[in-house]
Order: structure tokens, then C-alpha cells, then sequence
């Protein structure tokens, strides 16, 4: 089942990919818009979210992002977040040093996130936007 313009209006969902460089990062996009790969695919974003953090991708709840945050510190992974719903700006609040890398995720999360990819390097992006016809494909 696909994530709707609706669910994307009224609930948080926090999305995984990797960057160019084989790391792994967290989106959270308090009710902004999503990356069509993440889009595609609830069932996938479930699976990732419950597998990794134990907690829905779709939720409800405002400001999960920090919710998440220990979590997201313990695992090393980059962690962006949305903070314009209407132009969808994604701002990076947290770099690891020494960040995961992709291939140490379980099999099941990297074959469930394989199309999971951003186009860029997380360690030289601040901040970026889904509107960005990269992400539209």
C-alpha cells in the first residue's frame, strides 16, 4: 500500500535511506512531503521502523525525532527532519561521528530499504528539499 497526500497531511513518518557514501539516514517529516521511494511502499517503512527502532513509521505523535534520538546516537545514524510543511525542507540535527554504514544493517533492512537512496553525501548536506526532481523519480 502507498503512503497518500492525505497520511503525509496528518501523521510524522520516519523514513530510512543511505546516501551516496554507503551511510545510513533517518528522515522525519513531520507531516511534510516524502521521498517517492518511501511513498511506494508502507509496508516497507513499517518494517524498517519496527525492526530498527521498535516503533510504527507512521505515527501520529509530533516531533518523534526526538523520541528517536538515543536510538538514532546508539545506531550512528545521520538524522534529518522537516521543518516547513509546505516546502518539505529537510535540516540535518544530527551527524555521528564514525556514522553506520549500510551494509551492517540486518539482511532483511537492507534488502527491505534497497531502493532507500538519496543522491548525496549526508556528511557534506545540511539541508535538502523533496521537491528536488532527484527525489521524484
Amino acid at each position: 500500500m502507498e503512503i497518500n497526500e492525505v497520511t503525509m497531511g496528518y501523521f510524522d513518518i520516519i523514513w530510512f535511506a543511505k546516501d551516496r557514501d554507503g551511510n545510513v539516514l533517518v528522515g522525519s517529516s513531520l507531516e511534510s512531503d516524502i521521498p517517492a521511494f518511501v511513498k511506494s511502499s508502507r509496508e516497507r517503512a513499517e518494517q524498517a521502523a519496527m525492526e530498527l527502532f521498535g516503533i510504527h513509521a507512521v505515527d501520529r505523535q509530533r516531533w518523534p525525532a526526538f523520541d528517536i534520538m538515543k536510538q538514532v546516537e546508539e545506531k550512528r545514524f545521520y538524522l534529518y527532519v522537516a521543518n516547513d510543511a509546505f516546502e518539505s525542507i529537510y535540516r540535518r540535527i544530527y551527524e555521528p561521528s564514525g556514522p553506520a554504514r549500510f551494509d551492517e544493517l540486518p539482511d532483511s533492512i537492507r534488502e527491505s530499504l534497497r531502493e532507500n537512496i538519496v543522491p548525496f553525501s549526508a556528511s557534506e548536506t545540511e539541508t535538502f528539499t523533496i521537491s528536488e526532481s532527484i527525489f521524484l523519480v
